[in-house]
Order: C-alpha cells, then structure tokens, then sequence
C-alpha cells in the first residue's frame, strides 16, 4: 500500500495548511510534515503552518480579526489590516477578498472562525481532512495524507487512466489520498471548533451579456491588473512561443518597470510558424528586455527523464513526456535571473468556446442560432452528425454520467473526433473499469440534487475546461517551484475568468476569426502585426518521434509496475502498446503520456524528516 507519512517532505516546496482555533491544534500542527513556519490565532493558538520560503504570506489584523494571503497580489498587509477591519462576521470575508485581486489563497480567522477559499479555476487548490477529530485545510492533498497516513485512493488513481474524447461534468482528477476532501472552486471553506466543517458557496458565473467591445474593456483591465499584482523583486520571466496567450503575457509584462526575460524555443521545423510569430512580437517589446532563443535540439527530449526520481507533486502530471523540458526552462531561466515565470497557460480555455455554445444560441435565438450553425458547418466542413447534435437538447449531466458510466470500453477512439464516450486504454484492467465506473455513477448522484452554478451549458463547459486547465497547471507549477521558479498563469486568475464569462459566447467565439475578445482586449498594447496570427502550433510529430526514440525507457517502466500492483494496468498489454504503438489509435500518446504519469507519480511519493516550526510577525491594526 503507498502510503505518504508523518515524516515525509516535499523536495522544498513550499505548502501551508489551515488550523482551527482549537485546543488540540498545536498538537495536530505536530504532525504535519516539515513545517517550518506559523502564524497564530488571536488567542495564540496556531492558525496557518507550513513552509513559505519563496513566498511567504502577507497576514493583516483588526482587533481579534486576522486576513492571510498567499500568492500574488499588490495588497499589502497594511492594505490589509485595512479590510480585516471592515469583518464583523465570516461572512464578510468573500466579499471583502474581492478587493485583494491577483491570484491568491485567502485565509481569514474571525474571533477564531476560520474561513479560507483558493482561486476560482483551481490555480490555487484547498483540500480538507480530519486529523485526531480536527478538521485541518491544506493547499496540498499529500500534506493532509502525511499528517493521517492516508492510503492511495485507487478509485481516483484509476480516472488518471481515463481518455476523454468529449468533456465530463464532473471532475476528472479527484485527489488521490483516502479521505483528503477536495474544496469546489467556487466555495470557501468554514472550521469552527464548535461545528462541523462547512463547505459555503462563494461565487456564481456572471450573466453573459457584455458585447465583445464591452467584454474586450473588462478583460483588458482584469489581465493587466493580474499581470502588475505579480511584483516578485528581481527580472520576471516570461514564455515568448509566439502564439496570442504568450505574447499578451509578455506586452502586458513588460509595461512594468522591472527587467523581462523572454524564452522562445525554436524546433527549426519547417511548418512550425512559431518562431516568426516570436521574432515579430520580441522586435516590438518595450522596456529592458533579455531575450533567450534555444534550438529545439538543446532542449530535452520528451520522456528524457522518465526513469530518474522527481519531485513530490500533489498529484500525477499528465504531460510526464514533458517533464524534463518544464525543469530544464526553469533552472535556465533561473541561472539567467528570473525570479518568477509567467505563462499564457489557460487563454485556449477562457477565451473562447469550442461549438457547444451553438447548442445555447439555438434554443435561444432560433434564427441566429441557425445562422451560425450553418455558418460553422460550413467553414469547418463538418461531418453530418457533428452540425445536427446541436439540435437536439442535451441529456442531464446525471443522465449522461449514467450513460457514461454504462458504456465505457476498454479501446481507444479510433477517430480524431469520436462521439462523446468514456475510453480506458486497452491495458486497463477490467478492475480499473469497475473503479471508473463506479465513480461516474456517485459523481452523477452528487449532481442530481438541485444548486445555483453555471447559467447555461456554455457556461459550465467553459468553467471545467478552465478548471482543469489550472490543476494542470499548478502542477508545472510545483515542478517549476521544485527546480526553484515560482510560476503563475494570469489567464486563470479570478478577474480574468469572471471577464470572460461575463461576454455573449457568440461574440467570443466566431467562425470568421482567432480569439476575438483578446485580439480586442489587446490592440493598442499589443502590436497589430502580432494579433494577426489566426493559427496555434501543433505538435503531433514531435510526440510521435518521441516515443519511438524512448521506447527503451518505456518499457523499463513496465517492469514491476505500481500501477499494476494497484491492479489497475496489465503490464503484457502496456508493454505491447509501447512496442506497437500509434498503429490503432491518434489518443493512444495521449493514453501512455497519461499511464506514464500516474506511474511515476506513484515512485515518487515522499520520504524525509522531521517538523520544526519557528514563528513570523504580523502587522496589525488596533489588535485588541
């Protein structure tokens, strides 16, 4: 049994975890793994432990009131013992939180009733569990595993093998520890020491009524606003790919007054448009600019790492191909100066819809709809079937989880744009079936009871996409902050995901042209020039190459495999699919990429020692 304990570490990365103000906390913060700093209640107990070394949190406090945040924003501790002022009850505090913008975790102890929430999209995660009867948060599900000894969660482990050739709704990635309780993104978290934990819904998607010119003002204050709250001291780095959510980044960066580091990796393919579109963009960037091109022969291989030990990452990264490559960035640009990486992760999913909003526009505006639909068919030259599932009206999610659950099959999509349908991979074991299986049937039944959320499918398709865009994400974040670069995402901040949902879908998305809203929402910062690219690099190829080319460290992995011992993957089958693959299937990388990932996340499970605590300042404002 993998098992994460008491004494185990997390490679130096940094993690915090939330402590009710109660009389068994000290001895529960004991507990938890490495902790090396703490911030107590008003009454002295502890409240927030844990290890912050790159970014530690600004705490403000009014009276027996106390606001802690984490991550990046320009509100500082006396802006916030300012907020902790105007709390008079928990309540209070999301919308008062508002006011800290950036991308954060915000914690508030209130005459010592706890209240925490992350980021909307999931950038930054909160996870719950009971330790000796005391409910503890986290902002890291294997840190609440260390502190109870918790087990794999083989159920959750087996979703990581799922194929997904259409969007669940529900999530895909639950965590992977026995009994460590996700927070919903759009909840906040309550622990009172007289009550049981409590799970608030904070937030519901806006109504989508702003034209694009109104949607294009929004987004535009909300990126910029998000790029300048991250004021890390010293150069910030930042991705240059040439594609629009890379180059919006950088503009938006370098129009603060600090040095920018720019990285453009140059794969001297002879379709690959990227390059030209980052030599135009790098021309135009004002300020003190360094600018790093690497050839793509430098940079590793994809899977080059796949047999060493990595970092402890919360949870499996399904682009274990590229793992190599994310470290190999980060300490470069480190060794060049950067303190932080900036990335234009999450723009495909918040700036645009794939088709689905056509099903939305047609029941509510026929003649458009039509119009639309029409004009998509035709511009994208669909097969039949994919213009006419728009028309007819969509199953419940609890329905089409049942469905799901009903038909999943242990075979590959053998086409690029399969009919929605849940795939194991052929080497799943029929066991891994019935854990899948078995989840989208609970996962329906949590759906069916009635609750405000998404106003319409759009909406909520939009939402998960961004959703699990950012788990993704925060992962490479952990894989960065492991190699000693902290990273951060603006499109998947708060403000910029209320923006986006904010617009009409059919001004966001168009037929006739590449992400409107942000080719709006930039003119002026960006230059024309570069919001002209109406193309994203593909890199099916390279993939292709790539797991011809590491075969060798493939195979090594199928060797007493943790996965199988968990009896979730027949290592006969997975070894035959490294030998034959990319014969049946184009989801089949994606399948190994993603059994890979679990795999080694499971050998990479933490060990190390023991906890010590040391205590840091608080700035206040008439504590009493």
């Amino acid at each position: 049994m993998d098992r994460c304990g008491a004494d185990s570490g997390f490679h130096g990365q940094d993690w915090f975890a939330v402590l009710p103000d109660h009389e068994a906390a000290a001895a529960v913060a004991e507990r938890l793994p490495r902790a090396a700093s703490r911030v107590t209640h008003h009454s002295g107990r502890p409240w927030l432990v844990g290890r912050w070394a790159s970014t530690p949190p600004r705490v403000g406090s009014a009276g027996r009131v106390r606001l802690a945040v984490f991550g990046w924003s320009e509100v500082g501790e006396e802006r916030l013992a300012e907020l902790a002022a105007g709390v008079r009850g928990v309540a209070d505090v999301p919308r008062i939180a508002r006011a800290v913008g950036g991308c954060v975790h915000v914690v508030a102890s209130v005459d010592g009733v706890v209240l925490a929430h992350g980021a909307l999209s999931g950038l930054r995660r909160l996870f719950h569990i009971r330790v000796d009867g005391v409910a503890v948060a986290a902002d890291r599900a294997d840190v609440l595993a260390a502190a109870t000894g918790s087990g794999v969660d083989e159920r959750a482990l087996a979703m990581r093998l799922l194929v997904l050739s259409d969007e669940l709704p529900c999530p895909v990635d639950p965590p992977l520890w026995r009994g460590v309780t996700p927070v919903p993104e759009d909840s906040c978290l309550v622990l009172d020491r007289l009550s049981p934990v409590r799970v608030v819904r904070r937030w519901s998607p806006p109504d989508p009524v702003l034209t694009l010119a109104e949607g294009a003002a929004a987004v535009r204050t909300a990126l910029a606003a998000t790029v300048a709250a991250h004021r890390e001291p010293g150069p910030v780095g930042a991705d240059l790919s040439g594609g629009l959510d890379s180059t919006t980044v950088c503009f938006l960066a370098a129009r603060e007054d600090r040095p920018l580091i720019t990285f453009t990796t140059d794969t001297g393919e002879p379709d690959d448009e990227d390059m030209v579109w980052a030599d135009r963009a790098a021309a135009c960037l004002p300020g003190p600019v360094t600018r790093i091109v690497v050839p793509g022969r430098e940079v590793p291989p994809h899977y080059a790492d796949l047999t060493e030990p990595g970092p402890a990452l919360d949870e499996p990264f399904p682009g274990v191909a590229v793992r190599a490559e994310f470290t190999w960035t980060a300490r470069l640009l480190t060794a060049r100066g950067a303190r932080l990486r900036l990335t234009g992760d999450g723009g495909d999913e918040v700036l645009q819809d794939s088709s689905e909003y056509l099903g939305d526009l047609l029941r509510a505006r026929p003649l458009a709809g039509a119009r639309r639909l029409w004009t998509h068919w035709l511009a994208g030259r669909w097969p039949w079937w994919r213009g006419r599932r728009h028309l007819w009206p969509r199953r419940s999610a609890r329905v089409e989880l049942r469905a799901l659950a009903a038909g999943l099959v242990t075979a590959l999509p053998a086409d690029e744009r399969p009919r929605q349908a849940a795939h194991l991979p052929p080497w799943a074991t029929p066991a891994a079936a019935d854990l899948v299986a078995d989840y989208l049937r609970d996962a329906g039944r949590g759906l069916s009871r009635p609750a405000p959320g998404p106003r319409s499918h759009t909406q909520a398709l939009m939402v998960r996409q961004a959703v699990y865009s950012a788990h993704v994400t925060r992962v490479i974040g952990q894989l960065s902050a492991a190699a000693g670069l902290p990273m951060s995402a603006p499109f998947l901040a708060d403000a910029v995901l209320d923006a986006c949902l904010a617009v009409r879908p059919e001004e966001r998305t168009t037929p006739w042209s590449y992400k409107p809203l942000l080719v709006e929402a930039m003119r002026g910062i960006v230059p024309e020039r570069s919001l002209a690219r109406r193309t994203k690099a593909e890199g099916s190829a390279l993939v292709h190459a790539s797991l011809r080319e590491q075969r060798a460290k493939l195979l090594a992995l199928c060797e007493e495999s943790r996965l199988a011992a968990h009896g979730l993957v027949d290592p006969a089958a997975l070894r035959e699919a490294c030998v034959t693959t990319l014969r049946d299937s184009p989801y089949e990388p994606t399948a190994l990429s993603q059994t890979f990932s679990a795999e080694r996340w499971l050998r990479d499970l933490p060990v190390a020692g023991p906890p010590v605590t040391a205590e840091i300042p608080v700035t206040t404002r008439g504590m009493a």
